[in-house]
């Protein structure tokens, strides 16, 4: 094999573990809200919230104050509608989060759009690709156990750009209780998404929103991942490639023959 033939073998190995080296990897830090500052003394109202800690906020501004408490990688985002947000531990493993002892509760009034209950990553940028496949995973239950059964779902923002906005509806769970120990039927749930444009520095929003006008929206949310699965026909990549040497190789043994 002469050296243009291996030069065309190289660059197109090359191509194909490029496209694919990345396909599996977590793109989220600290996936079930396990680290960060959590103190006992910015417990707010409910101090209580099913028999465990609630840090967090519940109000009707905007900018949650998060003094002597933050979770690491994650803020909540709240907007004017009276919602509520907090980080939660289940300090005497009575009832367990999904992973680890803390998890994230969001409620909500708001039943579609901006302006709900959400927690926004914050723990590095995040870059989507057109055309490449994302999967979005979690662990989500309903925490309530009457009215309209609440929804949560994903928001991707390119800046001032359209987001793109997937939700799921809960499940009943009708042995909830905010004061005692609580059933968390913890399901999880999958989205693939595949963008039609390039996302640069994307911000991205775990949201929750209620179940109809008047409902009240109460889910809580853990152990949630981000990775990319498929890239688009990656091997056609390195094939053009190595069409493209063969094509030179045959010329340049053309051209030599008749030289």
């Amino acid at each position: 094999m002469n050296s243009f033939n291996k030069g065309v073998l190289y660059i197109g190995a090359i191509a194909m573990a490029l496209s694919t080296s990345a396909v599996g990897q977590q793109l989220f830090s600290n996936v079930s809200f396990e680290t960060g500052v959590y103190t006992g003394s910015n417990v707010q109202a409910p101090g209580s919230f099913a028999g465990q800690e609630a840090h967090g906020q519940g109000g009707t501004g905007s900018g949650l104050t998060t003094t002597g408490w933050s979770i690491a990688g994650w803020s909540f985002a709240s907007g004017n509608n009276g919602n509520s947000e907090r980080w939660m531990q289940d300090a005497d493993d009575t009832i367990r989060a999904n992973q680890g002892n803390r998890y994230a509760y969001l409620s909500t009034t708001v039943t579609s759009g901006a302006g709900n209950a959400c927690i926004l990553y914050t723990g590095s940028t995040l870059n989507f690709t057109q055309g490449y496949t994302y999967r979005f995973s979690f662990f989500a239950a309903n925490a309530g156990s009457t009215g309209a059964l609440p929804k949560i779902g994903f928001e991707v923002q390119n800046g001032g750009g359209p987001n793109v906005l997937q939700t799921v509806t809960l499940p009943a769970n009708s042995n909830w209780s905010n004061t005692d120990e609580s059933v968390i039927p913890w399901v999880q749930y999958d989205f693939d998404w595949i963008p039609t444009v390039n996302y640069t520095g994307a911000n991205f929003y775990w949201s929750s929103f209620a179940g109809g006008s008047g409902a009240v929206g109460n889910v809580v949310l853990d152990n949630v991942s981000l990775t990319l699965v498929a890239v688009p026909e990656a091997h056609t990549v390195a094939a053009g490639i190595f069409m493209a040497g063969a094509v030179g190789s045959t010329l340049y043994r053309r051209r030599k023959a008749q030289a």
